[in-house]
């Protein structure tokens, strides 16, 4: 933590990708489970018991802040190279294939956007007691960054004090206007970022290229 993945025999999207946390449980149940593309056989948890177990409420120190506000919570984010105007972002749910999944995840969260990892725009902010499987949501940014985290603010309360996700993956474009060479990506743990063109709105993923 922090873990970094290159592409370089894409048509686009080449660079280096970096993802990083606040915590991380261990270098299995790392950030760079995350985005490694593994369809949720793999997830990420932080190091320790960091929320109520009555409430779900933060217990810890980290706090980020955005657009001027102070938020508490542990974070994960991803680094690009290059800035992109996000159009969506997809969770899924720790513990997939369990009858426990959905137990760790976060009931409330914000997601911020940077160009230089200190300073965070806020992108969306929502509350999902009811999110237990995998989630997609929708946005309208105007702005490109090359940055983004999310701040899990509180988590399930029946998850024994943890925050767990199995998945993260962004989506958008490098221009307003639609061309082909509009992107999502999620990149790490040895695999290659995911692109994926989005003309309009199809979010269909595929990858292309390898990591090196």
């Amino acid at each position: 933590n922090p873990s970094t993945t290159t592409l370089s025999t894409a048509s686009y999207g080449n660079g280096n990708y970096t993802c990083s946390a606040s915590t991380q449980y261990s270098t299995t149940e790392c950030v760079g489970a995350l985005f490694n593309d593994t369809g949720g056989s793999q997830q990420y948890t932080v190091n320790t018991v960091l929320y109520s177990t009555s409430t779900g409420a933060y217990l810890g120190a980290v706090t980020t802040t955005v657009s001027g506000t102070s938020y508490s919570g542990e974070w994960v984010q991803l680094q690009l190279p290059s800035a992109i105007y996000l159009t969506s972002y997809y969770r899924l749910a720790a513990y997939t294939n369990s009858a426990n999944q959905g137990i760790r995840n976060e009931t409330s969260h914000v997601l911020a956007g940077s160009n230089n990892g200190t300073t965070w725009t806020l992108l969306n902010s929502a509350s999902e007691p009811n999110y237990t499987s995998s989630t997609t949501i929708n946005l309208n940014i105007t702005t490109a960054y090359s940055y983004y985290r999310l701040i899990a603010r509180t988590v399930n309360p029946n998850g024994s004090g943890y925050w767990s996700l199995a998945q993260l993956t962004f989506y958008g474009r490098t221009s307003l206007t639609p061309s082909r060479n509009a992107l999502a990506t999620t990149a790490s743990g040895g695999r290659p970022p995911r692109i994926v063109p989005d003309p309009l709105s199809a979010i269909t993923p595929y990858l292309v290229g390898t990591a090196t």
